[in-house]
């Protein structure tokens, strides 16, 4: 019985270890499994490093993807046709690109990016550390410019400055200024600029300058026009060829304004940019629209000149209602309108009414005016000088019995290809007087200016005196007429003179003046 007590015992304490064996080997062979499970994550192409670099892989096809995107676009828009400076401008709206000629580099949501010129796009690895920056400024001062000069001043937290570059049409000139992390650049049209800065820790920023003080060169007036987005004071300059051969470079202001959609005058809607006037009463109304802006685009003293010349551009279709005048503005004391209006419109033109710019000459110095350019190079323009004015002259009636001076009708002369007309001379008509005797009299004609591309030419007025036919004679550049109790049109009319003569008067016998 006793033995077999101790052989119970004898195998509980074999059975317990073996337990603790077996936890041993257990947790021996856990361990090494640990070490291997630890080894293939964080060893260096371990499970945690494919799936970082899985990741990294996935990003970088998602650029790709977003910068192809782009670039399908702007395919897309040129009918199968791509611009690189497209792709270049696009590509600045969502992060940093320049051309380095066969190529276009630059940095994207922190990685880098290369185009080539048949634009496959890759994508570089994820960059680190802190972007250099850069401030772009204007140092020109001025307004009307042909040429802006543009300082560039980089700097960085990290590292040096390694690379300064214009991405977008900015020159780099010589300079005294010009460093490591100064750069001073020249342009000659209006717009956004941006500038690359790379540093040594292989980031890159970028600093961009708006200039908006050149003055822009436009192919003609029209296809000017037809790029204006805005209303507003906008300017131009336009390098055009007369008809013969003449190469003249003109500068011209418009105030432009511009509506969305269509525009109907009936009299009643209002609409920015135009004053409406009406005359009458029911129902027989006559409104007047008047375009522009009276206190900039006109003449409004003796001393100055017109000007802008006023732009109607309607998106749409415009309607002018029946009754209905659309004209532009003109001053109230009589020195003239703008240098011109232009009505652009995409739609239709429906006129059940008038267009007029009756009394709307300026007074101005006329220019060649460009209107647009012809496929074979050639321009259709208003001359900067139309037709002659017709000469002045003096007039004397004989002293006898029925005696009579007529300097006779004198219009200006025709002006050619669109030019305006000269402005006419004052006629001088008398008749001989009795005053213990038959009396002669004398008078003057004063004679008309040249019409100029924004005006006719004025008329001359007229007097009694012979010796006053240059005093007489109307103003040029669309001033005003020639002054005389015969006062000549003008901008304004020609002063009143306490004279005997009027313009077509017929002075009679037996009475003294």
């Amino acid at each position: 019985m006793k033995s077999k007590k101790v052989e119970t015992k004898q195998e509980a304490i074999k059975e317990k270890g073996i337990t603790l064996i077996a936890l041993i080997i257990t947790i021996i062979v856990l361990l090494i499994l640990a070490g291997v499970t630890i080894n293939l994550i964080l060893k260096q192409d371990g499970i945690l490093s494919q799936a970082t670099k899985g990741t990294q892989e996935y990003n970088k096809k998602q650029l790709k993807e977003e910068i192809d995107l782009e670039i399908a676009g702007i395919r897309i828009e040129g009918i199968g046709k791509i611009d690189k400076e497209a792709v270049v401008d696009k590509l600045n709206d969502i992060g940093i690109a320049t051309d380095v000629g066969d190529a276009i580099e630059g940095e994207y949501k922190d990685h880098e990016f290369i185009i080539d010129k048949d634009y496959n796009v890759t994508i570089g690895e994820e960059l680190k550390g802190v972007k250099p920056t850069g401030i772009a400024e204007v140092i020109t001062q001025g307004e009307d410019l042909d040429e802006v000069q543009i300082r560039l001043t980089a700097s960085t937290q990290e590292g040096e400055i390694t690379l300064i570059q214009a991405t977008n049409g900015a020159e780099e000139v010589e300079s005294t200024e010009n460093t490591d992390t100064v750069k001073i650049y020249k342009v000659r049209e209006n717009g956004t600029y941006y500038f690359r800065i790379k540093g040594s820790n292989g980031r890159t920023g970028r600093a961009s300058c708006e200039v908006k003080t050149i003055l822009q060169n436009k192919v003609d007036i029209l296809t000017a026009i037809k790029e204006v987005n805005t209303s507003g004071i906008k300017k131009i300059k336009v390098k055009g060829k007369t008809s013969e051969g003449e190469e003249t470079e003109e500068k011209y202001i418009f105030n432009v304004i511009k509506h969305q959609g269509d525009m109907v005058l009936d009299g009643n809607s209002e609409y920015e940019g135009a004053t409406i006037t009406k005359t009458g009463t029911e129902p027989n109304i006559t409104a007047t629209y008047q375009f522009g802006d009276v206190a900039q685009d006109v003449a409004t003293t003796a001393s100055n000149y017109a000007q802008n010349t006023v732009v109607l551009k309607v998106e749409g279709n415009l309607t002018i209602n029946e009754n209905v005048t659309l004209t532009s503005v003109a001053n109230a004391s009589g020195f003239g309108g703008p240098k011109g209006m232009v009505i652009y419109c995409t739609g239709n033109i429906t006129n059940n009414g008038t267009i007029s710019m009756t009394a709307r000459g300026a007074k101005a110095v006329g220019q060649n005016v460009y209107l647009y350019k012809n496929a074979d190079g050639n321009f259709e323009y208003i001359p900067a000088i139309g037709g002659a004015g017709a000469a002045g002259m003096q007039a004397t009636c004989p002293g006898v019995s029925g005696g009579r001076a007529d300097t006779g009708i004198r219009p200006g002369a025709i002006g050619g290809r669109r030019g305006t007309g000269g402005g006419a001379a004052a006629r001088f008509i008398a008749n001989s007087y009795y005053d213990h005797g038959w009396q002669r009299l004398s008078g003057s004609a004063g004679g008309g200016s040249a019409g100029t591309s924004y005006s006719g030419g004025t008329s001359g007025g007229g007097r009694s005196l012979a010796s006053y036919v240059q005093e007489c004679t109307g103003s040029i550049n669309g001033g005003a007429g020639g002054p005389g109790t015969a006062r000549g049109a003008g901008n304004p009319t020609g002063r009143n003179r306490r004279l005997t003569c009027n313009f077509m008067f017929n002075f009679t016998r037996n009475r003294k003046f």
